[in-house]
């Protein structure tokens, strides 16, 4: 695993034997998935708000460059058989788009406002790496820590579908300011293995 897949009226595209520019398919991803603006001073009345956290920018994911897009099998999701082993955790990744810990997904994500105490809503979008087709059926959850110690309060978590390869995961709730990590867990019912749907990305989160 990484170190942390008629004739007609319409033909098919050709399909290029060239390697997907996965640079330009994460840059796309940030157009789509990054924080909105901050509405400007005094447009929304003199009522003060507080401050807003954000993901938090920084160099472009390439882990995964260079290697080949791994196809996952919905046949060895294996669960409770422990077949996988326990998971590996790749790098947390800057910005609000990048590949999983184990180039599998491509994966981009909004938040409702973060801030603390109080319930926060993730959009996350996911693409499978090998075909980049949404990914359907993955039961997205979301864990935030502030540190391997100190986790986010406990919530009830209500995932759901809002269309094929996007998710809303969460609420999850952050109970004091800093760097805090998301990481997104996809088919979490699933063992971790190389070619199980399982799969994991962690990003970074600035909380005021």
């Amino acid at each position: 695993m990484h170190g942390a897949q008629d004739p007609g009226l319409f033909r098919k595209p050709k399909v290029e034997s060239r390697k997907p520019n996965r640079a330009a398919i994460v840059a796309a991803f940030l157009g789509a998935c990054g924080p909105a603006a901050a509405p400007a001073p005094g447009s929304q009345g003199s009522t003060l708000r507080p401050p807003e956290g954000s993901p938090v920018a920084g160099p472009a994911d390439t882990h995964c460059d260079g290697k080949p897009p791994r196809a996952v099998d919905p046949g060895q999701c294996m669960s409770g058989s422990h077949a996988g082993g326990g998971p590996y955790y790749g790098d947390t990744l800057f910005n609000s788009a990048g590949m999983d810990d184990d180039c599998k997904y491509l994966v981009g994500f909004q938040a409702s406002t973060l801030q603390q105490d109080r319930d926060v809503i993730f959009q996350v979008t996911l693409n499978a790496a090998a075909d980049g087709l949404p990914v359907v059926g993955a039961d997205v959850r979301a864990r935030v820590f502030l540190s391997p110690t100190h986790d986010g309060p406990h919530t009830v978590q209500a995932p759901a579908v809002q269309a094929p390869g996007v998710y809303s995961a969460g609420p999850v709730r952050f109970d004091a300011p800093g760097r805090w990590t998301v990481r997104f867990h996809f088919f979490p019912d699933c063992d971790d293995g190389e070619t199980s749907p399982h799969g994991h990305a962690a990003f970074f989160l600035d909380v005021p």
